[in-house]
């Protein structure tokens, strides 16, 4: 491959949809994922990854199960970036996402995976390269005393370079917010959010990260948004497919009412007739027996209508 291509590849975001032929198994890949979380390295509740064995530099990265992408945050703010990336505008604090292939199943149910860059965790960075970032990057001066109490000091300066950027999302207000750059990426993680008042702003100390680069650490957002589990499919989406179009229909319950098993398959009830309604109820009671004639009596009706001949 020519060196044209490899840059080529890193500068522009490419989403391809696959298909496959078989169905995705819910039950397979829970265990996969209980499995991965008790490994514990690279895993989430939502997704896990680990490095691209055939690039070091890159981490691949896929939720545990298929998702529901129109109720995926990380999903959205993907494509935002590259919405933004496409119009030339670039921001440092935001993750370098190199692929992301979408295998979808028969049934619609489809599974993301993402090529992004190998970033490095915050606090395995000396305390003064910590104050340094953020120093750059807040208008107030650390507070040292804050953490004279905890064991692992760049650790807690980690975590509150964290806090700074989520309390300035959560609460709308980015005065403390030196860096013009970091300030924009924020507020789009903010738009994100009010377009779906049902998502969170989560920047934690796990989703935030550091790239190494020639000017110094960078602080990176690498997942700053929470949709509350509202992506993961339960058990039916992914065995009758996001739509629920598979699922097969109710037998019908002979211990049921029949509007009650209409309802049940999918048939809607009929509209309120009176008059039809009341021709099926005539239609349907049962008639009176007819009165059996006795012999005795025909015989009387013979002789009355003989004596009425002679007279």
């Amino acid at each position: 491959m020519k060196i044209q291509d490899i840059i080529r590849e890193y500068d522009e975001t490419d989403v391809r949809v696959r298909k496959r032929r078989a169905d995705f198994d819910y039950d397979s890949m829970k265990n996969s994922q209980e499995r991965g979380l008790d490994k514990g390295q690279g895993q989430g509740w939502y997704s896990g990854g680990q490095t691209n064995p055939r690039d070091p530099h890159e981490f691949v990265k896929k939720p545990h199960l298929t998702t529901l992408l129109d109720k995926d945050a990380y999903y959205t703010y993907v494509e935002e970036i590259r919405s933004l990336k496409r119009a030339g505008y670039q921001n440092r604090f935001f993750p370098q996402v190199y692929n992301v292939d979408i295998t979808q199943d028969t049934k619609g149910n489809q599974r993301p995976r993402y090529r992004i860059e190998k970033l490095q965790q915050g606090d395995k960075y000396p305390e003064e390269t910590l104050i340094g970032i953020y120093e750059r990057l807040f208008n107030d001066e650390f507070d040292m005393d804050s953490i004279d109490s905890y064991s692992n000091k760049s650790w807690a300066i980690w975590s509150e370079i964290a806090d700074q950027c989520n309390r300035a999302v959560e609460r709308s207000n980015y005065k403390n917010i030196q860096d013009d750059e970091l300030r924009e990426a924020l507020m789009l993680i903010d738009k994100i959010i009010q377009e779906n008042p049902d998502w969170n702003v989560d920047l934690h100390v796990n989703n935030i990260r550091i790239r190494g680069s020639s000017q110094g650490p960078q602080l990176v957002l690498m997942d700053p948004i929470s949709d509350g589990g509202r992506s993961i499919p339960d058990w039916e989406d992914v065995k009758y497919g996001p739509s629920r179009q598979h699922k097969p229909k109710p037998e019908y319950d002979s211990k049921m009412s029949t509007f009650a098993n209409m309802a049940l398959r999918g048939a809607k009830k009929p509209e309120n007739d009176t008059k039809a309604t009341t021709q099926k109820l005539k239609q349907t009671e049962p008639e009176e027996p007819k009165k059996k004639t006795g012999l005795g009596t025909l015989l009387k009706r013979k002789l009355d209508q003989k004596d009425q001949d002679s007279d």
